[in-house]
């Protein structure tokens, strides 16, 4: 559970900056604040055709590649919003980051609520609880620094918090699979000798 924490508190702060930081210190200055609506359309339905995608390529491909897709366009995201140079010119790079923000959030949003319902079959009540609550928790402390930290700053930070709250879920997909491998490998034994069982009996 510790390993999974950062992560509804990191989607919390990345919602945060996006619906706060990013239309007031992006949008609204280089393209006008009439146009946030539209640019927060346009991640909308982004995120809706990742929900949409999602759902189909599930059962390919599983769920740490799509994980790791979402991780390299919030990257490059935060890549583009460190080192481009806001001018108002940059209307068609505004929509690209909303849209490839929203194609991130949908993998995001799916993914470890999918996470917490497989690792915790048995205290999905317990395990949900904690996932909204650190997703709140990400939101307030997101919303809050933006009342003292520079956008800069809060990009910076946000990216630490990305990286190390995905490795985190990476340790946690391998501890995952070595527990299954195990039990998969310990029940294998089992299940021969239960088979075995009534031939014996027969024979007997």
């Amino acid at each position: 559970m510790l390993l999974l924490l950062l992560l509804p508190c990191c989607a919390g702060l990345e919602g945060a900056f996006f619906s706060g930081n990013f239309p007031k210190s992006y949008v609204s200055c280089i393209i006008g604040v009439d146009m946030v609506g539209y640019v927060m359309s346009a991640s909308g339905f982004s995120s809706l055709f990742g929900f949409c995608l999602l759902n189909i390529t599930a059962k390919r491909l599983g769920r740490v590649i799509p994980m790791i897709a979402a991780l390299v366009i919030w990257l490059a995201c935060y890549a583009m919003l460190l080192f481009w140079p806001p001018d108002s010119s940059g209307t068609k790079l505004v929509f690209l980051i909303a849209i490839l923000w929203g194609l991130a959030e949908s993998v995001l949003v799916t993914q470890y609520s999918s996470v917490f319902a497989i690792i915790f079959p048995k205290q999905q009540e317990a395990a949900f609880a904690n996932l909204s609550r650190w997703s709140a928790v990400g939101y307030t402390v997101g919303f809050s620094t933006s009342l003292f930290m520079c956008v800069y700053a809060k990009i910076i930070l946000l990216v630490t918090l990305l990286v190390v709250s995905w490795m985190l879920y990476l340790i946690m997909e391998v501890l995952n699979r070595h527990e299954l491998y195990d039990q998969i490998k310990t029940s294998q034994p089992q299940e021969i000798n239960n088979s075995r069982e009534p031939e014996d009996k027969s024979t007997s």
